[in-house]
């Protein structure tokens, strides 16, 4: 499941959106204003950050909700070619943009979301995917750490911008608000 900022236009919406993604319970990434949806460092373990063309070239099942298949995506080469391609967004043409995807959806893809969330029976269990799911915890631990190395750098002049954003990060709480300009 990949987020993208339409679903988040609808700011009255967002605790439900958050239910019904939790209860969907597949692997998901929030792109554009969708980041950080689900959380920082409290994210469900189906919340990937990192690698994600590496986990859409392997899926079998890429539902796009209120995202296009631009230049993020290789204007969909990113996803591979034998998977199911699902787009949700609320401009028609914009579900065909770039790779015709399996099936297309003109609506609101926050409310769509929802309804399909819904629609999940409780106890309800996905085919198991030990081994995908190991392999994007480690890209996302791989990458989180490399990011970390490369923030430790202290230049002899400038600023380092990671070492600025994790030394931020290390002293905020989860309520936490930011306000940039910039």
């Amino acid at each position: 499941l990949v987020i993208g900022s339409q679903c988040m236009q609808q700011q009255s919406d967002v605790a439900s959106l958050i239910a019904a993604v939790r209860a969907l319970g597949v692997p998901t990434y929030c792109i554009g204003m969708a980041r950080g949806l689900l959380g920082g460092c409290n994210d469900p373990p189906t919340v990937f950050r990192h690698k994600r063309g590496a986990a859409l070239k392997e899926s079998d099942l890429v539902v796009m909700c209120g995202a296009v298949l631009d230049f993020r995506f290789q204007y969909g080469a990113s996803i591979g070619s034998r998977a199911r391609l699902v787009v949700v967004n609320k401009s028609w043409a914009k579900t065909m943009l770039n790779r015709p995807p399996s099936l297309s959806v003109a609506a609101d893809p926050a409310l769509f979301l929802g309804a399909l969330g819904a629609l999940r029976p409780a106890g309800c269990q996905w085919p198991a995917q030990d081994d995908w799911m190991r392999r994007r915890r480690e890209d996302d631990a791989a990458q989180d750490s490399s990011i970390r190395e490369k923030g430790e750098v202290e230049p002899a002049s400038l600023l380092n911008p990671l070492h600025l954003c994790l030394a931020i990060d290390n002293v905020l709480t989860q309520d936490s608000v930011l306000v940039l300009d910039g």
